[in-house]
Order: C-alpha cells, then sequence, then structure tokens
C-alpha cells in the first residue's frame, strides 16, 4: 500500500482522471480535461433517452463518439469510463489505479501505449500491472474486476 505521500500523487488532479459514484457527466468531462493534452481534449452531451436511467452522454473526441447508455444504478459512473475510454482509443490507453479500488472515488491514468511501454521498461512490467489494471471491455467485467473476482 502506498504511503502518505504515495496518495498525494495518487490524488493530484492533474495527473489522474477522478470518476466518483454518483458523478455528473459534465465533472468526468472536467477531470478528463484537466489531466490530458489538448488534442484529446473530449466534449460530453447529455440527453433524454429510453434508457433506464432516462438519458445517454455521447462523448467525442477526435471525430469519434461512443454513447454511455446508463442503467439507472450506483454503476452508471463505470459506464462513463468505459465510454471514455472506448473514445480515447488507439490515441490513449486509460487504466484504472488499482489502489483506488474499494473507495467511492476511483483513479485513472490515460497515456499513450508508447507512454505505458515505457514506463513498464522504466519500472517493470510486473510493478506497472501490480498498480494498474487495463479496463475490461464491458460493464459486467468492470464490476467483476472491482470487486477482487
Amino acid at each position: 500500500m502506498w504511503g502518505r505521500d504515495g496518495w498525494r500523487i495518487l490524488r493530484n488532479n492533474k495527473a489522474f482522471v477522478e470518476v466518483e459514484a454518483g458523478q455528473e457527466p459534465e465533472i468526468t468531462v472536467e477531470n478528463w480535461n484537466r489531466v490530458v493534452e489538448p488534442i484529446w481534449a473530449v466534449t460530453g452531451t447529455t440527453e433524454g433517452a429510453s434508457t433506464p436511467a432516462g438519458y445517454v452522454t455521447t462523448y467525442q473526441c477526435n471525430g469519434r463518439s461512443s454513447r454511455a447508455l446508463y442503467a439507472g444504478s450506483r454503476d452508471d459512473y463505470l459506464i462513463d469510463v468505459l465510454a471514455l475510454s472506448s473514445v480515447a482509443k488507439p490515441d490513449l490507453d486509460l487504466r484504472i489505479c488499482k489502489d483506488s479500488i474499494g473507495n467511492s472515488d476511483h483513479w485513472y491514468l490515460p497515456l499513450t501505449p508508447e507512454q505505458w511501454v515505457d514506463l513498464e521498461l522504466r519500472h517493470g512490467a510486473d510493478l506497472v500491472s501490480w498498480r494498474f489494471a487495463q479496463l475490461p471491455a464491458t460493464l459486467e467485467a468492470f464490476i467483476k474486476l472491482l470487486s477482487g473476482a
């Protein structure tokens, strides 16, 4: 586990994207855009829809779009994360910091594939994979990852 200084680094909102349960999509977009280079900034448009939650958010980045189809549950913030990850690829690979799992707020690191390789070369692939997990493709797999199953 991290000591006080490690947590201070993790909670650096200029390096990590914070997403927490119940967070509005606009805050998620603000948090994302505070961290990434301007060329990877996203926009998010929320509108009414016939989903269980009654609305969807469409994220856009560099001509790509991804829709967060909300389930109307506490896990809707995870749907936002998966939509952000989808719209950022292939430019950025968003990974969750494993030390934030178990908290109501999660911390994510968006790096280019080349930056992830560089991090693994400098610190070792085992250490990087011990600290950061790649995001699964589905909500069900994401929930399973967070539950430790």
